[in-house]
């Protein structure tokens, strides 16, 4: 697992765009979006950089609680995790249906989570 400190933004390039990065919070009690790609923005409607993940469930409810939920996962298992999903009936204002993302650990200290990197790519609904 590397360090935050680790990670160049800058080397990122293009794919920045798809990177959402955010800070653990009192021990995963919650989590401060320190990055959001331009992908996540156009995704979602919104961007909740340097929000918290309990802005995200104060405004849906369902949707931050997922959220919250992978976070903790990585976090606690020290892993990373993928998934590829629809999405839409959780949270009515995206502008997706389909999904594919990886959440990765990031620490500077061995065994400790102390930011968690997403990239995702989302397939956009087609309006007919």
């Amino acid at each position: 697992m590397p360090p935050r400190e680790r990670l160049s933004l800058r080397e990122l390039g293009s794919a920045l765009k798809h990177i959402s990065l955010a800070r653990v919070l009192v021990e995963g009690a919650d989590y401060e979006f320190r990055i959001i790609g331009d992908a996540h923005v156009q995704a979602y409607g919104t961007s909740y950089q340097n929000r918290r993940v309990s802005d995200v469930i104060a405004a849906a409810p369902k949707f931050g609680r997922q959220i919250k939920t992978c976070y903790d996962l990585v976090r606690m298992t020290r892993r990373g995790h993928a998934f590829r999903s629809e999405i839409g009936w959780d949270a009515p204002d995206t502008r997706f249906v389909l999904f594919e993302t990886c959440y990765l650990p990031l620490g500077a200290e061995a065994g400790s989570v102390d930011h968690i990197l997403n990239a995702a790519v989302y397939a956009p609904q087609i309006r007919h």
